[in-house]
């Protein structure tokens, strides 16, 4: 196992697992909110080889944007190890008898490790009797987050930890008082996670990434253990009353899941291998929408839930849907597909019967279509297998189809495959009773309207919970077989979606019209021209911070309405201590109302920081300033503001600007895609030579008219300006004399 420095106060959060969202969400969210984190593997040393490998305390991760750029940010860790062999597992357990400030603790196991006496439960239980046997009567909770999307998963870590072998094999006496201690002084918060992540093309240890959900770890924090100051962090969710997140998988479920269920089956069927193809395929975006405006929004109802919130949900997935360069592989995720009509579709379906609704024909044809795909054709030739694997039969089209070139079959799972050129496509569906069952429809001669439906019924009755709902419940299984029959029989998924009209308009009530347009409006992200914002690598160009907020031109104007000292004692002092004076003045000795007040409070609202504001301490939003990273700051706030970039004011005739640029191509580093360039070329335009004729002297060109246009020419070549700006005085004129 590996520390910085061997600092080991200096950690407060230890992962126990190394996957890919927990490295690009998780990590690098702590490390954002001010923590020093270490990640643990729980088995192999892959990770500790790459940042061997490395030689850096930081690993990277890659987002790739709607317009394709991909960037790459690295996130600073302080340590690494495995639970993979004896010497790093007796140094990580170690660990809280080490880390005296340690806070919290970061889960990447996934839904297969939740069980009773899995290896890793019993690591956790070591790892969490050495922090009981190290602080008897810890100060503060110890906070347990996972980072698995398993429903209650941190209620079912603590359950697993009680019982597993560790935990039982203790004396009973001190068994009982670690038991007690668990309850009492460690917190295990039930968590809901987002956010879809592969891996680089090239590098499997780099994550690659969506850009940011809005809710990417909703935490449950019911004894209020977590500061608010976590939901300064863009992407992470408190909730803090019983319930909430259980909303908050509902929406999931019932909104995203279901429509990414009811799509993908019927685009794997018609060949498209993305799921960024319903781009291309508008009958897909409409069928979704009738979908969630017929059936889904029965939940608004059953769940007491506002419409807003429930559009808000569907926004933002089927944007996320829309980016085109993150598609996934759609028979990938058309896996275990009848669990997920029990999960994702089925609750909407009962809750319309339930409230007197009848079901949608496109909800009861995402049904069908689902089914469709886990009906086998032909020769079954791997059914003897510990786990069955069936052949399926891809769709022909209508339309004419090009002639496919014969290739290999791809491999889109460990032992599944399919080949878009000989039409089959393998899958696996639990212990294949379903399957086993609608085989019978692929067979000559045993598919009709009535033995569809009757299968169909007969599949659904699988799910755990369904039993026969009634006549309302029959019409919408026949109306299931019916679709299934005609599907089986040779007619296109996508063809028999075709016919049902998913494309027919939708009439919007006046009030779901206001709220369609504000949430279009809210999800614009915007662009800030002509700013004076700079990156963290253009050296002292960035202002940030606390200081910088406060000494800004125009709280130095309304700090002088009132200030008895002079401009020019005012101007001796350093930025600090004007700070200081100008937070005394406007918002400690009076009510901080005016538009510029009003903006810092609103930025510091933002970043969490509440208490500080309400204690009005202003060294104690020193210290968070202090604890930030520029880099990583400059990226909250851009997503807190919803800004895609700003274009930058960058004056080549200023020495230090000119310097940093300079510096930055001789490192051969570059700045971040949030910024933009334009070439300022104010001093020209106030006719100030003596700075023009030193910057051309400083560049090595010819002073005069020739030396300048290269001059100029030079720069846009080192900066790539998106425009050129000139600042003049409102009576200026221009004289070519």
């Amino acid at each position: 196992m590996e520390v910085l420095n061997e600092k080991y106060e200096s950690i407060s959060c230890v992962c126990i697992g190394s996957g890919r969202f927990l490295r690009a969400v998780f990590v690098p969210m702590m490390v954002e909110f001010g923590c020093n984190v270490v990640v643990i593997q729980p088995r192999g040393t892959s990770f500790g080889d790459y940042m061997k490998k490395r030689g850096s305390w930081t690993y990277e991760v890659d987002t790739i944007l709607m317009n394709g750029e991909v960037v790459t940010t690295t996130t600073p860790i302080v340590g690494y190890g495995t639970l993979g062999n004896e010497v790093s597992l007796n140094a990580v357990m170690e660990l809280p008898n080490k880390c005296p400030n340690l806070r919290y603790i970061g889960v990447g196991i996934t839904e297969a490790g939740i069980t009773h006496n899995g290896e890793t439960i019993n690591h956790l239980s070591h790892f969490f009797y050495s922090y009981y046997k190290a602080r008897n009567s810890p100060l503060y909770r110890l906070s347990v987050i996972n980072t698995d999307n398993v429903p209650s998963n941190g209620s079912n870590i603590l359950k697993y930890v009680k019982s597993c072998d560790f935990t039982q094999a203790l004396q009973q006496q001190e068994r009982d008082m670690y038991l007690q201690f668990l309850d009492q002084h460690i917190t295990f918060h039930n968590t809901m996670v987002d956010r879809i992540t592969g891996c680089r093309d090239n590098n499997e240890m780099i994550p690659s990434t969506e850009p940011l959900p809005l809710k990417a770890l909703v935490i449950e924090d019911l004894r209020h253990d977590l500061s608010l100051r976590f939901e300064s962090v863009p992407g992470i969710i408190l909730r803090r009353k019983e319930g909430e997140i259980e909303i908050d998988h509902q929406l999931k479920l019932r909104i995203a899941n279901a429509i990414h269920t009811a799509m993908v089956h019927v685009m794997a069927l018609s060949k498209l291998k993305k799921t960024d193809a319903c781009i291309e395929n508008p009958i897909i975006l409409s069928y979704i929408e009738q979908i969630f405006e017929n059936d889904i929004v029965i939940m608004c109802e059953e769940l007491n839930i506002k419409r807003s919130e429930v559009f808000l949900v569907y926004c933002e997935w089927t944007n996320r849907l829309k980016h085109p360069h993150f598609g996934l592989n759609t028979f990938w995720v058309s896996q275990n597909g009848l669990t997920k009509i029990g999960i994702r579709i089925l609750p909407t379906i009962i809750a319309e019967i339930k409230f007197g609704k009848k079901p949608s024909k496109f909800i009861a044809f995402a049904v069908a279509s689902v089914l469709r795909y886990l009906t086998p054709f032909g020769d079954q030739a791997k059914l003897t297998e510990s786990s069955p694997v069936f052949r399926g039969k891809l769709d022909q089209n209508s339309e004419p189809q090009a002639k496919v070139q014969k290739t290999e079959p791809e491999e889109y799972s460990p032992g599944l495959h399919y080949s878009i050129s000989e039409n089959f496509y393998e899958f696996k569906d639990g212990m294949g009773v379903a399957p086993l069952l609608l085989r019978h429809l692929s067979i000559q001669n045993h598919n009709s309207n009535t033995i569809a439906s009757v299968i169909a019924g007969d599949v659904l009755s699988l799910i755990p919970g369904v039993i026969n709902k009634g006549k309302e419940w029959e019409e919408f299984v026949n109306s299931v077989g019916e679709m299934l029959h005609v599907m089986v029989r040779g007619k296109a998924a996508i063809d028999l979606l075709e016919e049902l009209k998913p494309s027919q308009p939708l009439l919007l009530t006046p009030e779901e019209s206001i709220e369609v347009a504000k949430q279009e409006v809210e999800s614009v992200e915007a662009i800030d021209l002509h700013t004076h914002l700079f990156p963290s690598n253009l050296g002292d160009s960035m202002l940030w911070g606390i200081d910088d907020l406060l000494t800004y031109h125009y709280l130095v104007s309304e700090y002088f309405m009132t200030a008895k000292e002079s401009f020019a004692e005012f101007s001796q002092l350093s930025k600090k201590e004007k700070a200081t004076k100008i937070w005394e003045k406007l918002f400690v000795s009076k009510i901080p109302m005016s538009e510029a007040c009003r903006g810092v409070i609103t930025v510091l609202n933002a970043l969490g920081l509440k208490e500080e504001i309400k204690t009005r301490k202003l060294e104690s939003i020193r210290e968070w300033f202090d604890q930030q990273n520029p880099q990583s700051f400059t990226e909250k706030m851009f997503r807190l503001s919803n800004v895609k970039y700003v274009v930058m004011t960058n004056d080549p005739f200023i020495n230090s600007e000119a310097e940093s640029w300079k510096t930055l191509i001789q490192q051969n580093k570059k700045i971040s895609l949030l910024y933009k360039t334009s070439l300022c070329i104010d001093c020209l335009g106030d006719g100030d030579w003596k700075n023009v004729l030193d910057a051309l002297k400083r560049d090595k060109f010819s002073l005069n008219s020739e030396g300048l246009k290269n001059f100029l020419i030079s720069w846009i070549n080192i900066i790539k300006p998106q425009y050129l700006t000139m600042s003049t005085s409102f009576d200026w004129d221009y004289n070519p004399n």
